[in-house]
């Protein structure tokens, strides 16, 4: 019987590392962007680098209607391309037509990239409401899967999946993460956020989450023992408690 894994979501990835994914492309088409939705998702996919259609609607107040006419444009005319694995909902990242736009470079992609990208995005997009202002950025430096800014005070996340050897990777990217910075854990399952918990011997203050948590709220854990518990200073729900985040 193989272990059961709470607390998961849609990209947490798979325990057995056999889970595949396919990438689809269009090419170039030379076309143009024509309307404001367009625009905005492309504006949001230059700063996530991969996101799923519910991660633009919630970040871009954008309704399932208006998705359901730019995404299978963008797609078509090369300015967005497509990453599917069959079991999970796609995930959207710039085209040929997009890095030719903005002058980039070739992204190479591969499964365990683009699923710890989409649930740094996660934490992102709820945090989003406690901090409209907040400064974002994916793949910084160092192993970092995205790194955050509020106010004055600067965030790491590392987003360790459900698959061999992230737990190890979780831990060399937080010893090697700059002291400044407070690093977030956002795990693929509670079971994995429990087993980073105990192979990063930094002491450092670090807070935990994972998958299933994000999908409705912001809850964050912190180390006490062997165990998590919950952390009071880190657990957002309203602008109010804002100062109360900084506080770790």
């Amino acid at each position: 019987m193989g272990i059961s894994f709470t607390g998961t979501g849609p990209f947490s990835g798979d325990p057995n590392g056999q889970m595949k994914a396919t990438y689809h492309t269009h090419g170039r088409s030379y076309g143009l962007v024509t309307s404001e939705s367009d625009a905005q998702i492309l504006d949001a996919l230059k700063m996530l680098k991969a996101a799923s259609r519910y991660q633009l609607s919630e970040l871009l107040g954008l309704s399932n209607h208006s998705l359901k006419k730019s995404i299978p444009r963008l797609l078509r005319l090369g300015f967005i391309d497509r990453i599917e694995t069959g079991r999970t909902p796609p995930l959207y990242v710039l085209g040929p037509e997009s890095r030719a736009l903005f002058k980039l470079k070739k992204e190479e992609w591969h499964i365990l990239k683009a699923f710890r990208i989409a649930a740094s995005n996660q934490l992102f997009v709820m945090l989003k409401c406690v901090w409209p202002d907040m400064e974002y950025t994916v793949e910084p430096h160092q192993g970092l899967t995205a790194q955050m800014r509020a106010g004055d005070i600067e965030f790491g996340i590392i987003a360790p999946r459900l698959w061999p050897g992230e737990t190890t990777w979780a831990r060399e990217m937080a010893e090697l993460a700059p002291d400044n910075i407070r690093l977030l854990i956002v795990a693929g399952s509670r079971e994995y956020a429990e087993e980073c918990a105990r192979v990063i011997k930094t002491q450092r203050p670090i807070r935990f989450t994972w998958d299933g948590l994000l999908k409705e709220n912001i809850i964050f854990y912190r180390k006490a023992g062997n165990k998590l518990v919950a952390a009071e200073d880190l657990s957002p729900k309203e602008q109010s408690l804002t100062e109360k985040v900084y506080v770790i």
